[in-house]
C-alpha cells in the first residue's frame, strides 16, 4: 500500500495511529455501553422523483449560430 501512495511503511503508520486510537476507543464504548451500536440508515433504490434536466440546451457546434453577448449596433 505504501508503494501505491508514494511513501514509507513508517509514514502509513503514523498517519493512521490516530485513526487506530479512536477506533479502539469507539469499541470500548459500545462494549461498556456508553455508547449505542450504530445503525446504518435504510438505502432506497428507488428512481429520483422527477428527472433532472440540463442547465443549458446543447447547441449544435455545426449549425452556424452563435450567441453574441453585446448584440447592439452602434451607429458609425
Amino acid at each position: 500500500m505504501a508503494i501505491a501512495y508514494g511513501c514509507t511503511y513508517d509514514t502509513l503508520e503514523n498517519r493512521f495511529r490516530n485513526i487506530k486510537k479512536l477506533a479502539i476507543t469507539l469499541k470500548q464504548e459500545i462494549d461498556s455501553g456508553e455508547r449505542g451500536e450504530v445503525v446504518a440508515p435504510a438505502r432506497t433504490k428507488s428512481a429520483p422523483n422527477t428527472p433532472r434536466k440540463p442547465k443549458t440546451p446543447k447547441k449544435d457546434p455545426l449549425s452556424g449560430t452563435y450567441s453574441i453577448p453585446d448584440a447592439r449596433v452602434y451607429p458609425d
